[in-house]
């Protein structure tokens, strides 16, 4: 499949940023101000499920969708991760988001970086991978794992409105992101 065919089946990442799902597990919401976001995609399987808080029939809309050939295999592997995080599965979140990163790492080496926009796209999409990585490693309790990918989502997209809520959320917690070397 073309890059170009495989980019428009998913609203681009600079649209759908302002769509993030807040973490809504009890325990976790009922003392936050600072919450941490997950991004999704609403185009993609199972993406207004999500956005509707449905996580159960998202997971049941991308389950036929193991090795999605004919869609953005990123986008669809990044609802993987928000939908079994947002259940709390954390085993099968963890292997969903770690495709993710690399499903969007390997859509951001095909992209033509001929264009402005399509290298900007794919940062974003990979930042959005790492960031949303992270969110579930911070709730697995692997606080390290989560500051390398916060960082990484920081280095690819750092005005992304995701990537500085997730740095806020990370900060509030008594963590922050260094950069490296310091």
């Amino acid at each position: 499949m073309s890059p170009h065919r495989r980019n428009t089946l998913v609203l681009p990442l600079a649209l759908c940023a302002g769509l993030t799902l807040s973490m809504a597990t009890t325990a976790f919401a009922a003392e936050q101000t600072h919450p941490f976001v997950l991004t999704a995609y609403p185009t993609a399987i199972g993406g207004h499920a999500l956005l509707a808080g449905r996580y159960p029939t998202a997971l049941q809309q991308l389950r036929g969708h193991e090795s999605p050939a004919a869609f953005d295999a990123a986008a669809v592997s990044t609802n993987r991760c928000v939908a079994l995080s947002m259940t709390a599965q954390w085993h099968a979140a963890q292997a969903a988001c770690d495709t993710a990163v690399r499903e969007a790492s390997r859509a951001r080496l095909d992209s033509p970086n001929w264009t402005v926009w399509s290298s900007v796209d794919s940062d974003e999409r990979l930042a959005a991978a790492y960031a949303d990585r992270g969110v579930l490693r911070w709730l697995s309790h692997d606080h390290s794992g989560a500051q390398q990918d916060f960082a990484k989502a920081r280095t690819l997209s750092p005005d992304s409105g995701f990537v500085t809520r997730n740095l806020t959320a990370l900060k509030f917690h008594g963590t922050e992101v260094h950069p490296r070397g310091s």
